[in-house]
């Protein structure tokens, strides 16, 4: 991707996001001044003889909730860094069977309440896991014991009704293929409420389950601007994105720039993006 494609990604997210950036401003001025100002300048490399360009350094606000460039930032990296991740593990096992979960709890008016539902299950359930592999007589196995590893990661949208619904995307690492119905028999047992559950195999691959499962954690185009702040609100800071298993210990790179392969090397020359409001475009030059 050149720099002009970057810049055209970012332009996209940032023109969508006007009409959010003005109501957060009469709500939290210093939140809204960062996402205002997030991505007004980027500094890129390219390496003349091969073509290749990275960014080098940018102005991100990193408020991944409320802003979408940093929405899709975090999203690339996470996906780049787990994609190699998982590709260890199945060359090294390659028996474990990719797929995808989805693990729901019922719709609720209070958000930060119906958020720590979704969590406080998802512990009952890894701690009923770890008793199932304790080969303890009183603890048998539950069906989350096939699970190798996962990555899980929350969305949340609202419902037609006005009712909010976080739930959970798992990519994960099989031992055996998952029996949907006791998963969800398990599922209402720890939640008490709630039996929904998904259980499908990667169609597109790896890389397509990955996408699905890390991308945006608040659906943008489906929340009014007032809906957004407050996930922002409830959410920041909380852990929104949970390995487990094999697939723990990933060192996902900062947003501010991109990784440089060792054999990019050569002559080079710098460009600088900056941000024009009036036109709502960015303007590229050389650096001398």
């Amino acid at each position: 991707m050149n720099a002009s494609d970057i810049c055209n990604r970012i332009t996209l997210a940032k023109r969508s996001q006007a009409g959010l950036i003005a109501y957060i401003l009469t709500k939290d001025e210093v939140l809204g001044e960062k996402l205002n100002y997030c991505g007004s300048w980027l500094h890129f490399r390219e390496w003349v003889n091969c073509g290749e360009t990275r960014l080098m350094n940018a102005m991100f606000c990193k408020k991944h909730l409320v802003c979408m460039a940093c929405a899709v930032r975090r999203a690339g990296k996470m996906n780049e860094a787990y994609r190699v991740k998982v590709k260890q593990v199945q060359g090294e096992l390659p028996g474990l069977i990719p797929a995808m979960v989805t693990l729901t709890v019922k719709n609720g008016g209070d958000l930060s309440e119906r958020i720590g539902h979704l969590k406080a299950s998802w512990s009952n359930m890894l701690a009923a896991k770890r008793k199932g592999a304790s080969n303890s007589r009183k603890n048998a196995p539950i069906e989350w014991n096939k699970v190798h590893g996962s990555i899980r990661a929350m969305e949340i949208t609202k419902a037609k009704d006005g009712q909010w619904h976080p739930h959970f995307h798992v990519f994960v690492l099989l031992r055996d293929y998952i029996c949907q119905p006791t998963l969800s028999s398990d599922w209402q047992r720890f939640t008490g409420d709630s039996f929904v559950v998904g259980v499908t195999r990667c169609k597109g691959g790896v890389e397509a389950g990955l996408r699905e499962v890390l991308k945006y954690s608040c659906k943008f185009s489906s929340l009014d601007v007032a809906d957004t702040l407050h996930v922002h609100n409830v959410c920041n800071g909380s852990r929104l994105i949970d390995p487990q298993g094999v697939l723990r210990g990933v060192q996902v790179p900062e947003i501010e720039s991109d990784t440089i392969e060792p054999e990019l090397t050569g002559a080079t020359r710098d460009l600088i993006a900056r941000w024009f409001s009036p036109k709502q475009h960015y303007r590229l030059r050389y650096r001398k």
